[in-house]
C-alpha cells in the first residue's frame, strides 16, 4: 500500500475512534445534517415558488399582448372604414375572452404576486369596456346600408367612430398593464394622448383632423 492510501486509512481510523468515544459528536452531526436538509428543502421550495410566479407573470403579459395585438389590428381596419365608408366589406368584432386573465390574476395572488389596486381596477374597467363593444358593433351592422347594384355597403361613420374610440382606449390601457413595473391609473390623460399612443402601437399615421372628426361622436358629445 502506498503512503497516500495508508494516510487515508489512518484518517478513517481516527474519525471512527472519535465518533466511537464521543457520542455527542454523532448527535451534533445528525442535528447539522437535519438543519442542512431543512434549509435545502426550504430553498428548493422558494425557488420553485418563484419560478411558478415568474411563469404566471409571463403568462399574464402574453395574454395582454394577444388582446392588444387583436385590437391594434382591428383599429387599423376601423380607421380605414371611417375614412372610406363606402366599401365592399367591413370588419366585425370578434369576442375577446378575458377569463384567462382572471385566472392568472387569481393564481398570482396565490403566489403572493399581487397586482396593485390600480392594475386590478384597470382590468375590471377593461372587462366592462370590452363587454360593451359587441352591442355597438351590432348597432353598426343594423345601421349599415347595402347597395346591391354597386356591390358595396355604406358603413355609418358615427358608429365606426364610437368603435374607434373604444379600441383606442383599450389599447392605451392595455399598454399600461405590466406586472413587472410600477403602475398607476391616471385619470387626467387626454383623449388625444390615448389616440396618439394607440395609433402608434397599431402602426397608423396619426392625423389630428381625422381624430377630431372621430371625437365629434365621442362620449363628451353624446
Amino acid at each position: 500500500m502506498n503512503g497516500a492510501g495508508m494516510e487515508f486509512d489512518s484518517c478513517k481510523d481516527i474519525v471512527a475512534t472519535i465518533f466511537e468515544y464521543q457520542p455527542w459528536l454523532i448527535a451534533l452531526a445528525g442535528a447539522l445534517f437535519t438543519l442542512l436538509s431543512v434549509y435545502i428543502g426550504h430553498w428548493l421550495t422558494i425557488r420553485t415558488h418563484s419560478k411558478r410566479a415568474d411563469a404566471l407573470e409571463r403568462g399574464l403579459d402574453n395574454e395582454v399582448h394577444l388582446i392588444k395585438n387583436y385590437f391594434q389590428g382591428w383599429l387599423k381596419q376601423l380607421v380605414d372604414e371611417f375614412e372610406n365608408p363606402l366599401r365592399p366589406s367591413y370588419s366585425g368584432f370578434s369576442q375577446v375572452d378575458m377569463s384567462c386573465i382572471d385566472s392568472l390574476v387569481v393564481e398570482l395572488i396565490a403566489v403572493n404576486r399581487i397586482l396593485t389596486k390600480d392594475q386590478r381596477g384597470l382590468i375590471l374597467n377593461l372587462k366592462t369596456k370590452i363587454s360593451g363593444i359587441p352591442k355597438k358593433d351590432h348597432q353598426r351592422d343594423e345601421a349599415t346600408t347595402w347597395y346591391e347594384q354597386k356591390g358595396s355597403a355604406n358603413v355609418p361613420t358615427p358608429c365606426t367612430a364610437r368603435l374607434i374610440i373604444d379600441a383606442v382606449e383599450v389599447i392605451s390601457y392595455l399598454n399600461s398593464i405590466d406586472s413587472g413595473k410600477k403602475f398607476s391609473l391616471e385619470n387626467d390623460v387626454q383623449w388625444e394622448d390615448h389616440a396618439m399612443l394607440a395609433f402608434s402601437k397599431a402602426g397608423i399615421e396619426y392625423k389630428q383632423e381625422v381624430w377630431e372628426r372621430v371625437m365629434v361622436h365621442g362620449p363628451e358629445n353624446s
